[in-house]
């Protein structure tokens, strides 16, 4: 993990305008974000950038983000990177536990929830 003066967040989603969006606000909460517009294209980022937390939409094209998860959870390289699921699907509980996700979050965005679980989870 990048043991830097500001963690580094893999931010994964197939939609660009949250991307865009959430980059922006990690960005000015002092994160440093590196983003991933697939399932595909997200499994060469972490193994590039390393992050400290990985940010990820469970409903994508390809690869999901539950099936991401499980593949991250039984790396030995990645499995301690927590991993924050976000959707606007009801099952999400569901889906997150399955997996072993850290820690859940709705869509759409809500500023305070987000922050909390940031903290809980980066300190």
């Amino acid at each position: 993990m990048n043991h830097t003066l500001h963690p580094t967040i893999l931010l994964v989603d197939d939609e660009m305008d949250i991307l865009i969006l959430l980059k922006a606000k990690l960005s000015k909460a002092g994160y440093t974000v590196e983003t991933s517009f697939n399932g595909e294209h997200f499994l060469d980022s972490v193994h590039q950038h390393r992050p400290d937390l990985i940010l990820m939409d469970i409903t994508m094209n390809g690869l999901d983000g539950g099936s991401l998860c499980h593949l991250l959870k039984s790396s030995d390289w990645t499995q301690q990177i927590p991993i924050v699921l976000f959707s606007g699907n009801d099952n999400i509980q569901a889906i997150a536990k399955t997996c072993h996700a850290d820690a859940v979050l709705p869509k759409p965005y809500d500023p305070q929830a987000f922050e909390n679980v940031l903290h809980k989870l980066l300190g």
